[in-house]
C-alpha cells in the first residue's frame, strides 16, 4: 500500500523503505537520507531542515552532505576538506538559468520529502504542537533508550525505517494517534471519491497529516 501524504508524495508502508531508490542529481549519486544526515544539516543551520526553500550555497551543502555518510560528511566539513568541493558545486549552481536551479531545487527537495514522510497520525484540525528539541533528536533518543542498535547504527538509519521504529515504539507505549492500515484505505477510497467528483472536504473532521 501506498499512501498519499503531501502533494504528490508518497509514504512507502511500513518496511518498504529498502524499496526507495535515491535520485541522481547534478550528477551525484545520494545516498539514503538518514539521521546522521538530518543532524549534519540542522548543524549547517540548513534551511532544509526548516523545509524552507535552498540558496545555490545551501543547496550544494546538502547535496555535498547526502552524498557521503554522515561521519564523513561532518568529518571533511570538520577538517576543511569540504570546501574544494563545494566550490566546485557553489560554482555549478551560479552559473545555472533560473529555471534549470529550480528543476534541480524540486529534484532534491522531492528526495528529503519521500524519505522523510512519517506514518500517519490523526490531527485536529489547526492543531499545533510546540517542538522542545530537535525531531531528529528525539527520535535519535527515544531508539538508543528502547532498542539495542549503537549509536553510530541510529546515526546511519535510513530515516523511514528510524520514523517508522519511532512510530512502533509510540504505539507500543499506549500512543494511539497512528492511522491504522484500514483507516487509510477509508481515507484513501474517500480522497479518490472527491477528486472523481470535483469535491473538497471542508467538514474539520480528523485528517492524516
Amino acid at each position: 500500500m501506498k499512501v498519499n501524504i503531501r502533494g504528490n508524495v508518497e509514504m512507502y508502508a511500513y518496511s518498504q523503505h529498502e524499496l526507495i531508490e535515491p535520485p541522481v542529481v547534478m550528477g551525484e549519486k545520494l545516498l539514503p537520507l538518514c539521521l546522521g544526515h538530518i543532524d549534519v544539516l540542522c548543524g549547517l543551520e540548513s534551511p532544509i531542515y526548516r523545509s524552507e526553500a535552498p540558496s545555490p550555497p545551501d543547496l550544494a551543502k546538502a547535496l555535498f552532505v547526502c552524498t557521503r555518510p554522515p561521519e564523513t560528511a561532518r568529518r571533511e566539513i570538520r577538517t576543511g576538506q569540504a570546501k574544494r568541493p563545494l566550490r566546485r558545486l557553489g560554482k555549478r549552481f551560479w552559473r545555472m538559468k533560473p529555471e534549470l536551479f529550480s528543476a534541480v531545487t524540486d529534484a532534491f527537495l522531492g528526495y528529503v520529502a519521500i524519505y522523510s514522510t512519517a506514518p500517519p497520525r490523526w490531527e485536529n484540525p489547526g492543531e499545533k504542537t510546540q517542538e522542545r528539541a530537535p525531531w531528529h533528536l528525539c527520535i535519535f533518543a527515544a531508539l538508543q533508550k528502547q532498542t539495542n542498535h549503537t549509536p553510530d547504527e541510529c546515526w546511519n538509519m535510513p530515516l523511514p525505517k528510524a520514523l517508522e521504529l519511532f512510530a512502533a515504539l509510540c504505539a507500543n507505549s499506549g500512543d494511539t494517534g497512528l492511522v491504522t492500515a484500514q483507516e487509510m484505505d477509508v481515507f484513501d477510497a474517500m480522497q479518490s471519491g472527491e477528486k472523481d467528483v470535483g469535491e473538497k472536504d471542508e467538514g474539520g473532521n480528523l485528517r492524516p497529516e
